[in-house]
């Protein structure tokens, strides 16, 4: 008889080891969060240069052929002093033949396209109307000299840059729809393309606003072009040297989100994973702001709702690890 019952309690404890290995089976490992708050604010990336505040430059409508240039960089000119020669001789007899050849010596292939378009409607007679020499409209340094002798420009290309003070201003161009959302006061992050790890603040301010159209090879585009003055300048804040930057476009807000590995999407709906008497359960949620690295949760959880991130079902028993 006790052989018996020594059997019978063998059966039920494997049994019980085989329920339990099968329930410990059933159990998924995840990891658990809470919703974090966090200060936000709207921001625009934004790229430029650095520009001098007060300068002007010289650029005209239609390709030049430079004969001679009369000034060099960083030094001062006055009004009406001779800055550089245009040999229309030369322009006349490129429109009398087939220039593509010589001129692909001076231009990329889009470069030469670019040429080679104004030129076909460009006539003889026109060259009457090009100047023999270009002057000086105003006093200032020669800041950016982009031509010399023998050279071809293109049409609107900056040939001469005079500035008229020694004030730098970061300048952004910014599409229609981005114009709308900055004021002037937003402040601004910029870093030098060249040495990124160098960092300035400055804000947008109310000078030098320019619409404009900016070319490319698949069109053009109006663009507006705003300033914002530069609070710690140093040595490597020069003329012409590239920059991003980000500007900060309205007031600062706390919001509620989670990081990406806690939402997840079944297409067009986004919901997560809550723990709820220890098993997963799903919950469709509505979101707004969204980053590089979190989204904003707009449906409202109480403040002690874990949220769960894995491989995971509605009604997983769960183990929180991490």
């Amino acid at each position: 008889m006790k052989k018996y019952s020594l059997i019978t309690l063998l059966i039920v404890s494997l049994l019980l080891l085989l329920s339990v290995n099968k329930d410990m089976s059933d159990i998924k490992y995840v990891k658990g969060t809470h919703i974090m708050k966090r200060q936000y604010a709207p921001v625009v990336n934004v790229s430029g240069e650095f520009d001098y505040t007060d300068k002007t430059d010289i650029l005209l409508g239609f390709p030049l052929f430079i004969k001679d240039v009369y000034i060099k960089e960083n030094t001062y000119v006055t009004k009406g002093q001779a800055l550089f020669s245009v040999d229309r001789a030369k322009m006349a007899s490129m429109l009398s033949e087939d220039s593509t050849e010589e001129l692909a010596g001076f231009f990329e292939i889009s470069d030469l396209s670019n040429f080679e378009a104004p030129m076909t409607t460009f006539k003889q007679e026109d060259i009457i109307n090009i100047p023999d020499v270009v002057y000086s409209p105003d006093n200032g340094i020669v800041e950016t000299l982009n031509i010399f002798p023998g050279s071809i420009s293109l049409p609107d290309q900056k040939l001469v840059s005079i500035s008229h003070t020694d004030e730098i201003v970061a300048k952004f161009s910014l599409s229609q729809l981005d114009y709308g959302k900055i004021n002037i006061g937003d402040k601004v992050e910029i870093k030098p393309v060249a040495f990124s790890y160098k960092k300035y603040t400055g804000t947008i301010s109310d000078n030098n606003t320019l619409i404009k159209k900016q070319n490319s090879l698949t069109g053009s585009k109006t663009v507006i072009e705003v300033s914002a003055t530069i609070d710690n300048t140093d040595k490597y804040v020069c003329d012409g040297l590239g920059i991003n930057g980000v500007v900060y476009c309205g007031p600062s807000k706390r919001i509620n989100t989670l990081n990406y590995d806690f939402v997840y999407q079944d297409g067009k709906e986004q919901f997560v994973y809550i723990l709820y008497n220890g098993k997963a359960k799903k919950r469709k949620i509505n979101t707004g702001i969204e980053t590089d690295t979190y989204t904003q949760i707009l449906t409202e959880f109480s403040p002690d709702t874990i949220f769960l991130s894995g491989d995971l079902k509605e009604g997983d028993r769960i183990v929180i690890v991490g």
